[in-house]
């Protein structure tokens, strides 16, 4: 799901009083998403394109809008600035570690300390997008 799509998504006044239990449900499930795409072994075939880095782009872009889901959860309860940057970071950070561990055990994947940064810039990235944009 494209960003702009997700941001129309998460500003329709119906989702505004979407109650936690549901706001959570949309984040386990893209959390699934994310378990299934992780649990699949790619391999690269030597007719296909090389672009550097491309894997680190698709991990931004997977825990933007992971990142943006959690705010989205958490946007459920009055906390303090400081506190909400600081769970939602903590939560993108540990689920992003625990994908990288669980690569550790999938056929022709392995961890990557720098995919684990990229899963944390792009939750961060969707985390503050989120702020930006859907709390104008």
């Amino acid at each position: 799901m494209p960003m702009n799509s997700l941001m129309k998504l998460l500003k329709n006044t119906h989702l505004k009083g979407l109650p936690f239990r549901y706001r959570l449900l949309y984040l386990v499930a893209y959390a699934c998403l994310i378990f299934f795409l992780s649990s699949q072994s790619f391999q690269v075939s030597s007719h296909s394109i090389h672009i550097p880095h491309l894997d680190k782009v698709a991990h931004i872009i997977l825990y933007a809008v992971f990142g943006c889901l959690t705010a989205f959860m958490l946007n459920t309860f009055c906390l303090k600035k400081k506190y909400f940057w600081g769970i939602a970071l903590i939560i993108v950070g540990l689920y992003g570690l625990s994908d990288e561990i669980h690569q550790l055990f999938v056929h022709a994947r392995n961890a990557d300390i720098y995919d684990w940064i990229a899963d944390m810039l792009g939750g961060g990235i969707g985390i503050i997008v989120f702020k930006k944009v859907v709390q104008k």
